[in-house]
C-alpha cells in the first residue's frame, strides 16, 4: 500500500494501510531491499503546533517502533496547503514520503481551475488519522457571549469583523463562508498559515473571531483566553460540552 506509492493521511482515527507496509518488510528472495530500508518522512502543510502536526508527530511516534526506521516529520506551510502537496507530488513514489492533509486537499482540487498536480493520480490515500469538531471562538474583549449577539455585533459592523482561519480555501475558510450566509452577516477572512498561529493572533487580540479546531483552542481555554461560541458539529462536542451546536444556535444550516 504505502510503499508503492505516496499517502494521504485525512481525518479519523484507524491504523489501515500499516499492512501494506508489513507485508513489503518481508520480499521474495531476490527482490529490493526490504521496505523500509531508510528513514520516512511525514510532510505536514501547517506549521507546527496545530492538529495537523500534532497528528504528524504522534504518528512519527507510533510508526517508527514498527518500521525499525526513523520518521521525520517536516513542515512546509502556506499556499492553503498547495505548497505542501505539490513539493510531495514531486517526489519519488516510493512510500518514503506521507502526507499529511485534510480536506483542503479536495477543496482546492474543486476550488481551483488548475492545480500543480493531480490528486487522483499522484496519490495514494492510506488511511484517515483524526476527527476533530470545528469551533467559533472570539477574544473575550469583543462583546459577544453567544452566536446570536455575535450575529447582532456583525450585522451592526458589516465588513469590519475580522475572522481568522488556517488558511484560504481550507474546510475552516469554507465554514467561515457559510456562516456569514447562515447568518446573514459580512465578515473579513484573515487567513493564516495554519490554526496555530491563527489561535495565537485570536488570543493576542490581532483578530476578534476564530473558526479553527477546537483542539488548537484548548491551551487557551482554563486561562479564559479565548470565548468558544459554537461548535459546527452535530453533536456536543466532549471536549467543550457546555458549548452549543450550530443547529441549538439557530443555524441549522451549518
Amino acid at each position: 500500500m504505502a510503499h508503492t506509492g505516496r499517502a494521504l493521511w485525512g481525518a479519523a482515527v484507524t491504523l489501515a494501510g500499516w499492512a501494506g507496509m508489513a507485508a513489503a518488510q518481508n520480499p521474495a528472495p531476490g527482490s529490493a531491499p526490504a521496505f523500509p530500508s531508510k528513514a520516512v518522512r511525514i510532510v505536514v502543510p501547517f506549521p507546527a503546533g496545530g492538529s495537523f502536526d500534532v497528528t504528524a508527530r504522534v504518528l512519527a511516534q507510533r510508526m517508527g517502533g514498527p518500521l525499525g526506521q526513523s520518521v521525520v516529520v517536516e513542515n512546509r506551510p502556506g499556499g492553503g496547503t498547495i505548497i505542501a502537496t505539490e513539493y510531495v507530488s514531486r517526489l519519488p513514489a516510493d512510500g518514503y514520503t506521507l502526507l499529511v492533509n485534510g480536506p483542503s486537499f479536495v477543496i482546492n482540487a474543486a476550488l481551483r481551475a488548475k492545480l500543480p498536480y493531480d490528486i487522483a493520480r499522484d496519490f495514494k490515500a492510506v488511511s484517515q488519522t483524526i476527527g476533530l469538531a470545528m469551533v467559533i471562538a472570539v477574544n473575550p474583549s469583543l462583546p459577544a457571549k453567544t452566536i446570536k449577539e455575535l450575529i447582532a455585533l456583525a450585522r451592526s459592523r458589516p465588513g469590519e469583523i475580522a475572522f481568522g482561519t488556517s488558511g484560504p480555501g481550507t474546510s475552516h475558510h469554507l465554514m467561515g463562508e457559510a456562516f456569514q450566509l447562515a447568518a446573514n452577516v459580512k465578515l473579513l477572512h484573515a487567513p493564516y498559515q495554519g490554526g496555530g498561529p491563527a489561535a495565537s493572533a485570536g488570543v493576542g487580540g490581532h483578530i476578534p473571531m476564530l473558526l479553527i479546531n477546537v483542539a488548537e483552542t484548548s491551551p487557551y481555554l482554563p486561562a479564559k483566553r479565548l470565548r468558544l461560541l459554537m461548535v459546527t458539529t452535530p453533536q456536543r462536542d466532549e471536549l467543550v460540552p457546555d458549548v452549543p451546536t450550530a443547529r441549538e444556535s439557530g443555524l441549522p444550516e451549518m
